[in-house]
């Protein structure tokens, strides 16, 4: 059981750190994505396991690897490098600034998120 909490607890929080480099709160997650906020929030406080469905969900919205937000591993199994996450969470929320504002595109905003969110 202990192993068990201790897993669940890891992958609560990689999903805390990526919600904070996209910028999210669990209630404007839970609104982007239809799931109750009460859901979302036992998710990423670790009080329960995220259904499958959930984390597709999650990593197909917001361009997050799904072996890597599971795993904490990226395809070669070795451990990612770390980034900084409070450096990448602001280079997203400028690039979403800069796209809220016409001057990027969309593909060019999910460019920055997805450069940002492979070196976390």
């Amino acid at each position: 059981m202990k192993q068990d909490k201790e897993a669940r607890e890891r992958l609560a929080a990689r999903l805390r750190e990526l919600m904070g480099a996209l910028g999210l709160s669990g209630y404007r997650m839970a609104k982007e994505t239809g799931w109750p906020q009460m859901t979302v929030q036992g998710y990423w406080s670790g009080q329960r396991w995220p259904r499958v469905d959930f984390l597709i969900d999650f990593s197909r919205r917001y361009g997050v690897d799904l072996h890597a937000l599971l795993t904490g591993q990226d395809r070669s199994g070795a451990p990612e490098a770390p980034g900084d996450p409070a450096r990448m969470a602001q280079a997203i929320r400028e690039a979403r600034k800069l796209l809220d504002e016409g001057l990027i595109s969309e593909d060019e905003f999910e460019e920055v998120k997805k450069r940002n969110l492979e070196r976390m």
